[in-house]
This record gives C-alpha cells, sequence and structure tokens, in this order.
C-alpha cells in the first residue's frame, strides 16, 4: 500500500494528501449508524485534473475509491468498507456562475446547498430540493442521493433540477451530458443516471442546475392534531379544494419535545398528538393568504386543536421540523431511522402498522416527515434496552417494515439512497433479474469495481 502512496506524492500536490489519524475519524463516517474502515489515505482534490490521476491509480492499483461531500448521508453512502482512498470533495466549492437569462447554477459539487439558494435568491431565482441538512450537506451529496426535502411536494427533488453533468469515468477519461437547455432528448439520459447512483458510476466535478423564478410571498400554517387520522384526512381535502402547499410536514408530540429538549427553547407543547407544518408560496399576496385562510378553515373541519399562520419567510417550527432528527438521536440511546415512501391512500394502514411495535416502554418506534408525498422517516428509538437485545429487536423491526412498505408498493428510499445500511433490502424490492441488469449498467461504467464498492448491492 506504501507504493499507492509513493505514486500519489508524485502526481499530486502533498498538501491535499492526508495520512488517516484517528483525528480524521470523520471520513469514516456519516450521519447513519454505520462505521466504516480505516481509509489508506484521504485525499481532498481541487482540480479536475487532480481527479483524473487519482483514478488512474486507483484502477491501476486496484484500489477502491470512496468519494464523499460533508457526510450528511443516512446511509452509509459514502463510508469506506474497505482500505481503500477517500476522495472529499470539499475544495471543490465554487458557485461559478448564477446566470439570470438561461436560468441556471454552474457550480462544483462540494457547494453547500444553503449557499446555493442564497446566492440564487440574489438574482431573484430559486434552488428549492431542500433537504432537512441544506445548511450543510453538498450539491454532490445531493445529486449522489437524488435528494429533496420538504419542498418535494409541489417541486420536485434534485433531478428534476439537473440540466447537465461534468466529471470522470472510473478509468479517468471525462464526460460532459448535458448543458444550460431545458429540453434534451438526444441518446440517452446519462444524467438521470448518474443523478442517484451513489458515486458508484462517476464523480461529479461540475453540475449545471435549473433556476426557477423565487416566489415573493410565503406563508405557513401550523396545525395540532389528536389522531393521525384527522391529518391525512386535512390532507386529502386540501387536494380536493385545488390547494398544492409547497410542504406538509409531519411531527408527532415526542419530535416536538425531542427538539424543545436539546435547544432548551421555551415554547408549548400541547396534548396534541400530531402537528402539521404546512407552506404555501406564491408571487401574490393575496394569494398566498387565501390558501392560508383555505388550509385553516379545512384543518378546523378536519378536527384540528389549534391553528397558527406565520406570514413570511420566517416560522419558527420550521427549523425546528430540521433538528427532529438531531433531536431524537439525542433524546435516545441509539436509534435506527430509515426513510422510505408509501402511496397517500395507505398512510393510515402504514401508521397503524409503526404504532403496533410500541407495546414495550423500552423502545419507541414513530415515523416523521414529508406526509405530503408519503415519504416518511421512520425511527426506531431504543430508550432503555440494552445493547445485545435492542440489536436483535431493531433488526427485526426494520426487516418488517421494509416488508410492510413493499406490500403497500411503497419504496425503501425516497431521498436517503440506499448505500450499505439497505442494501439488504434490495432483493425486497426487486427480483435477481432487475438486480442483474443494475449490476451490468455498474459493470458497463466501472468493470473493475473500484468507485464505492459495497453500496446498493452487496
Amino acid at each position: 500500500m506504501s507504493l499507492i502512496i509513493e505514486k500519489l506524492l508524485k502526481l499530486l500536490p502533498k498538501d491535499i494528501i492526508f495520512c488517516f489519524n484517528e483525528s480524521m475519524d470523520v471520513y469514516r463516517r456519516d450521519y447513519s449508524h454505520a462505521h466504516g474502515e480505516k481509509p489508506l489515505v484521504v485525499l481532498k482534490p481541487f482540480k479536475a485534473s487532480h481527479l483524473s490521476l487519482i483514478l488512474k491509480v486507483s484502477r491501476e492499483y486496484k484500489v477502491p475509491l470512496y468519494v464523499r461531500g460533508s457526510g450528511t448521508g443516512k446511509t452509509g453512502g459514502c463510508i469506506p468498507l474497505s482500505e481503500g482512498i477517500v476522495v472529499s470533495m470539499e475544495d471543490f466549492n465554487k458557485i461559478i456562475d448564477i446566470d439570470f437569462v438561461n436560468s441556471v447554477a454552474v457550480v462544483e459539487p462540494g457547494v453547500i446547498t444553503y449557499d446555493l439558494q442564497l446566492a440564487a435568491v440574489k438574482k431573484n431565482l430559486f434552488f428549492p430540493p431542500d433537504p432537512a441538512s441544506l445548511k450543510m450537506s453538498t450539491i454532490g451529496g445531493n445529486i449522489a442521493e437524488n435528494a429533496g426535502g420538504p419542498r418535494t411536494l409541489k417541486y420536485g427533488v434534485t433531478s428534476d433540477y439537473v440540466l447537465g453533468l461534468e466529471g470522470f469515468f472510473a478509468n479517468g477519461e471525462p464526460f460532459s451530458f448535458g448543458g444550460a437547455i431545458y429540453k434534451n432528448v438526444a441518446g440517452y439520459n446519462i444524467n438521470q443516471l448518474l443523478v442517484g447512483s451513489e458515486g458508484t458510476l462517476g464523480i461529479v466535478t461540475k453540475a449545471i442546475l435549473k433556476l426557477i423564478p423565487n416566489p415573493t410571498c410565503r406563508s405557513f400554517v401550523w396545525v395540532a392534531f389528536q389522531s393521525i387520522d384527522d391529518a391525512i384526512y386535512s390532507l386529502g381535502q386540501l387536494k380536493l379544494k385545488g390547494v398544492t402547499p409547497s410542504m406538509a410536514e409531519l411531527m408527532d408530540s415526542v419530535c416536538l419535545n425531542a427538539v424543545k429538549d436539546m435547544t432548551g427553547e421555551d415554547y408549548l407543547v400541547s396534548s396534541a398528538m400530531f402537528y402539521m407544518l404546512y407552506e404555501v408560496d406564491g408571487f401574490s399576496e393575496s394569494f398566498v393568504e387565501r390558501d392560508a385562510t383555505l388550509i385553516v378553515d379545512i384543518c378546523k373541519q378536519s378536527g384540528s386543536l389549534f391553528e397558527e399562520v406565520y406570514i413570511g419567510d420566517e416560522c419558527p417550527f420550521l427549523e425546528r421540523r430540521r433538528l427532529v432528527s438531531l433531536s431524537l438521536n439525542k433524546m435516545a440511546i441509539s436509534k435506527v431511522s430509515h426513510d422510505v415512501v408509501v402511496p397517500i391512500s395507505t398512510l393510515k394502514q402504514f401508521f397503524k402498522f409503526i404504532q403496533s411495535f410500541n407495546i414495550d416502554e423500552k423502545i419507541k418506534v414513530l415515523a416523521y416527515g414529508h406526509l405530503g408525498d408519503g415519504n416518511l422517516h421512520v425511527n426506531i428509538l431504543n430508550l432503555s434496552m440494552e445493547t445485545v437485545e435492542w440489536e436483535k429487536l431493531s433488526s427485526n423491526i426494520e426487516y418488517k417494515i421494509m416488508e410492510k412498505v413493499i406490500a403497500l408498493k411503497g419504496s425503501i428510499s425516497g431521498e436517503h439512497g440506499i448505500g450499505c445500511t439497505k442494501s439488504d433490502y434490495m432483493s425486497l424490492a426487486f427480483t435477481q433479474e432487475e438486480i442483474n441488469i443494475m449490476k451490468l449498467i455498474k459493470d458497463s461504467f466501472d468493470p473493475y469495481q473500484l468507485l464505492n464498492p459495497g453500496k446498493i448491492f452487496k
């Protein structure tokens, strides 16, 4: 292995090469419960030419590459599963252009999502994908996982905004697909194949992203319900009235109390069991006000306990919603979480199934998240269980939840990807023939299995 480091030292600037030590343990982890192996070396390139050389060394010595952004993923998608090279894209962090005429952003993959949104707003443009980690997550990571967020309900996911990608194949040869154009049906849509491929097919060095006009008006409605059925009913009634919220986020009282305990904020948590945060936006104050009023009226008719309206961009419960995952992590001894998707028509059935696990005070199973599009974050919390018992029970519950999701014609992932923490469930979601076709695609891009090996498939 020292030969590999010697070769890298000859080809690359010394200040981008870091031999692994315990202070760099962050490069073995992400925000999942998985823990990777100790990498041979960590590289922090900042030029495309660096990556081409790194890939060629990887191929020459048949050493795996694990590419990462800021490590905010939830499925172990970027962690090294063997002694290989970790490539951190944190220094590929330039916003190259915000092009108002073509309504696109040209960015490097290490750009933080929130920074791009701020830059776009300065030109009255909007980049909608907004994962909860938007102040830490990178555009490259969002592309790798096809990230979504609360506003997916109205605006869609990352893939809806990727117009062009530049980067490198596993053999070190460059690629460039798409561009600052909105219609392109020439050949296979490789852009969309790369989006969501979790770093297994290529390395992106530049992205051309669609931007849309920035909504100038926004209102939030914070609503409490005693039952999940009432919350789901309100969502259906909004659709019947022709109201399309930009978000419809669900939290329960456990989530809200966990955030309150972590932040130390002094706000009232009522006796309600479930809470919805609706957002409506647009370009007319009167239309946004009308929709917010309709949401309040419909929620009252659906059995809400109270409703609060926040006019403008600021709503304290939006930030509290973004803190739920971290808060639950701090509340529990340990936790396992997965994002899943079920059809809207099966939400009641799925919540009843989730609640059936709560028969032991030592654990808590709950779901929160993007109720509007059926993408829920299921959390299994260890409140007081010993490790051996917990690992056995949580693993069993995980499997049963994934079985139920597939039985309901849902998906085992909506925005977090598969990584290594969900690869066991791929056989539930796909036939062996379907998996074999995916593996053939991987083989054609990466015949030596060097890019992020061990992810998506076992």
